[in-house]
């Protein structure tokens, strides 16, 4: 079973990288990413803070459903691998933010209707990075 951040909305990973790219900086995500500082301490506006809200669950849901457990999936960023799985939502997040583009990141999936990006899938050209 895996944990699912928000069924109710359908918001993807798509449209969040969009939010955190019109309303924070890289800068704030990786305060989130470190632990050290909660969304509402590091943002100064309620659109920005639930995004930032946004990126923390979808952060926990990586901790949770990706890593070296048995009871998670294979995931190219886990601690035997030096790396957390939420690391991999910040490489995404660099390259989002360098290029200011979502559509920068590569190998989008598409929802079965082919209508719209929904999650990345890390393919090789993704290089592991623990830190932005």
């Amino acid at each position: 079973m895996k944990v699912q951040v928000d069924k109710s909305t359908n918001k993807t990973h798509f449209m969040m990288f969009k939010d955190l790219l019109r309303h924070s900086s890289l800068n704030n995500c990786v305060n989130v990413w470190t632990g050290f500082y909660p969304p509402r301490s590091v943002a100064s506006y309620p659109d920005e803070q639930l995004a930032l809200e946004e990126l923390m669950v979808m952060m926990f849901e990586q901790e949770i459903n990706w890593g070296d457990e048995n009871f998670q999936a294979f995931a190219a960023f886990s601690i035997k691998r030096a790396a957390k799985p939420r690391d991999m939502l910040m490489r995404f997040a660099n390259i989002v933010f360098t290029n200011r583009s979502v559509e920068s990141i590569p190998n989008w999936q598409w929802d079965k209707a082919k209508k719209f990006r929904s999650t990345p899938d890390l393919q090789a050209d993704i290089v592991i990075m623990t830190s932005p």
